[in-house]
């Protein structure tokens, strides 16, 4: 893309389309599979298939100044799209914990910093199973 007004309509009217594009998905509980309809799920994928890029080329194009603004834009929509609909069960949720994971940094594991301020005197004595 040539000018950031080229992109952000490319962009604009990729929403469009998933908006409009409305597909089927079951849901199965105790009393049988009900069916949903919902827009087409905005994606990172999806978009750089619109523009006709790579994924690699469209994370790539925010650290272009001009584009910048419009492709985080862009990428906060999707991020949003992806949260708000997971949580309302509209998307599966192993697919999505994997997008949200691959594409805006979520984790579904704890780290854990367990720092001490032992002496060394402290870790031997430890170590011998002293008691005191």
């Amino acid at each position: 893309y040539q000018t950031a007004e080229e992109l952000q309509i490319a962009i604009d009217a990729y929403f469009k389309k998933c908006d409009k594009t409305v597909i089927t998905i079951q849901h199965a509980h105790s009393k049988g599979i009900t069916k949903v309809e919902t827009p087409t799920p905005y994606t990172m994928a999806g978009l750089a298939y619109a523009l006709e890029i790579d994924r690699r080329t469209l994370i790539n194009y925010k650290n272009t100044d001009e584009f910048f603004p419009i492709i985080m834009r862009a990428r906060d929509k999707i991020e949003q799209d992806n949260v708000t609909k997971g949580l309302a069960g509209v998307y599966e949720s192993r697919i999505n914990t994997l997008n949200l994971a691959s594409n805006y940094g979520y984790a579904t594991k704890t780290e854990t910093d367990i720092s001490g301020s032992l002496s060394i005197e402290d870790k031997l004595a430890a170590l011998r199973g002293d008691k005191g």
